[in-house]
């Protein structure tokens, strides 16, 4: 039982890793279009 929550938290802290570093990387692209823009 108490693996399976801890298995549990890792898949939910994955990913929010990976939506964290997808966010991360679409703010860079988008910063960078609006410094181009300007």
């Amino acid at each position: 039982m108490l693996l399976r929550k801890f298995t549990l938290l890792v898949g939910i802290l994955t990913v929010a890793a990976t939506c964290i570093l997808i966010l991360a990387k679409v703010m860079k692209c988008e910063l960078k279009r609006i410094m181009t823009l300007q």
